[in-house]
């Protein structure tokens, strides 16, 4: 089950959940000048005027890294699942980099001095295994749906948000991503290699392996934390499997508006 927008004062989020695992993820961006800070964006016509001559007091230290990923639990037995997290994260991070170009984070027409810079916020409500490829969809998804506003910046460096309408509404532009890889999980059990294995599978199992391949077939990394060597045949059949699961998953993502509904093309919505 796939959900958009459940987080409302974030610019894109998703919730999914696949079996009982469930994850909730929120997008915000802030502004990353080139030799300054990081500057929060204001979000209504009060909030501008009252920062007017106040901007510096949102600022924080320059971060490293275009990204800040974020990744927590609500769950009381997050205790089992506290060793993934470390490298759950990494991988994560790691994907965002490899399909985000830098180009895109550039703000229009001050592509010289100013990048968004974007804070993933994920939240794992319930897991019964595959954490890694749930987490990653709910990231997936807002990313393809984020939209960044359009914004004006003054001598002063003071930030505003274009308005275009009398309503004072303002005009957001896509993040246009350079790959949608999709990640596929599998355990290696009794001589089976089983796809999105539950929890008690995960146990089980003598070796894992984590795959993400987008749908031109390029496999963007491939993780297997130990275990039982798979043979090449094997891997073959894995990589398979992953680019079927990773072109069913890119379909649903792009064929749901932004409520979840199917999108319909015009020739079928006449009929």
């Amino acid at each position: 089950h796939l959900s958009h927008h459940p987080i409302k004062s974030a610019l894109s989020s998703s919730f999914l959940s696949r079996g009982s695992t469930s994850v909730v993820c929120g997008v915000r961006a802030a502004l990353l000048h080139e030799h300054g800070a990081l500057m929060g964006l204001p979000t209504t016509q009060q909030e501008e005027q009252q920062e007017k001559s106040a901007h510096t007091s949102h600022t924080a230290p320059h971060p490293t890294s275009p990204f800040s990923l974020k990744l927590s639990f609500s769950l009381q037995k997050s205790h089992h699942y506290e060793k993934q997290v470390a490298y759950i994260k990494e991988i994560l991070e790691k994907l965002c980099h490899s399909i985000v170009p830098i180009t895109q984070l550039r703000v229009p027409q001050y592509e010289s001095d100013w990048m968004w810079h974007l804070d993933i916020d994920v939240t794992i409500l319930e897991t019964d295994g595959c954490l890694l490829d749930v987490a990653w969809i709910g990231i997936l998804d807002a990313l393809m749906r984020l939209k960044l506003p359009l914004i004006n910046v003054d001598e002063d460096l003071h930030v505003t948000l274009v308005q275009q309408d009398h309503e004072h509404r303002t005009p957001h532009y896509p993040l246009k991503l350079a790959h949608t890889p999709v990640i596929t999980s599998f355990a290696h059990v009794r001589d089976q290699l089983l796809i999105d294995p539950n929890d008690n599978e995960e146990r089980m199992s003598s070796s894992t392996l984590s795959i993400a391949v987008d749908e031109n077939r390029n496999v963007h990394f491939l993780f297997k934390p130990g275990g039982v060597a798979l043979t090449d045949l094997q891997m073959k059949l894995c990589t398979e499997q992953a680019y079927q699961n990773t072109t069913k998953v890119c379909k649903q993502l792009r064929d749901e508006d932004d409520a979840g509904h199917p999108i319909r093309d015009e020739q079928e919505t006449s009929e």
